[in-house]
């Protein structure tokens, strides 16, 4: 076996242990840590929340400040589900059209925390697209997204957690019926919202997608959950840097402690 194939051996080992009870783009930022020769091929599927800032180029920058290589590509139209991927050609050809190490896979913010659209829709899609990705070689990684922010712009914080708990819920739910870990992206904008209530990470106008900032810790979770390394100290970052490195410090918190759901 190639050193390659050794590597993402352990990779997949370690994903497939975690799942809980929890475009090709470049970039030329100072390493901070010591150089991986492995060059990760990800595959991002989703909708908005992925494609708002570029996400997967944001991990990939970030990726290379931590001395590792990711080649990133996407699949994401507005407003779609797992379940419009499913049916959706480009999205089925560009999971044919590589070997992808992982494939990343967002559902619609809407979804997962109901349960009878989670069963009637997530779930069915979820199962096919999981099959597709195996059948190519590919680890699927479940990707948790956020509550909205409507309920934090009415001063109603116990709402926005209830939320986010039936989002965490239903991720968790079919990930563990398909053996498959979750990126805590969700838990980790709650975090941030605990420890610093007056940075939001939300798009004003909408309080549905992440700002820039939101992007980041995004960014930063899948880092922390893919390679298994804090984020912290790394030198791609967004400004202001002194949020930029609490974000780092949030994903570590929420990935790496012994805490994480």
């Amino acid at each position: 076996m190639t050193k390659r194939l050794c590597w993402i051996a352990s990779l997949l080992l370690f994903l497939s242990s975690c799942a809980p009870s929890a475009g090709t783009t470049s970039a030329d930022p100072t390493p901070t840590q010591q150089s991986d020769p492995v060059t990760l091929q990800i595959l991002f599927i989703g909708n908005s929340h992925m494609y708002t800032n570029n996400l997967p180029r944001m991990f990939a920058r970030l990726a290379e400040a931590g001395g590792h290589k990711a080649n990133v590509e996407m699949s994401a139209k507005a407003g779609y589900s797992l379940e419009d991927h499913v049916t959706d050609s480009d999205t089925l050809k560009k999971i044919d059209s590589a070997k992808w190490d992982i494939v990343v896979l967002q559902e619609n913010m809407f979804i997962p925390g109901v349960e009878s659209k989670r069963n009637e829709h997530m779930l069915p899609a979820a199962r096919f697209l999981d099959q597709k990705i195996r059948n190519n070689g590919a680890q699927t990684i479940f990707f948790m997204t956020w509550a909205s922010a409507w309920h934090i712009a009415d001063n109603r914080l116990s709402d926005f957690v209830d939320d986010q708990a039936r989002i965490s819920v239903g991720y968790q739910t079919i990930a563990q019926e398909l053996d498959a870990p979750v990126a805590p992206v969700g838990i980790a904008f709650e975090e941030s919202l605990q420890q610093r209530p007056d940075l939001f990470l939300w798009k004003g106008d909408d309080y549905l997608h992440a700002n820039g900032m939101g992007t980041y810790l995004a960014a930063c979770v899948l880092y922390a959950f893919i390679y298994r390394e804090s984020p912290e100290g790394l030198s791609y970052m967004p400004r202001p840097e002194d949020t930029a490195r609490f974000l780092q410090s949030i994903a570590a918190q929420t990935v790496l402690t012994d805490s994480t759901p």
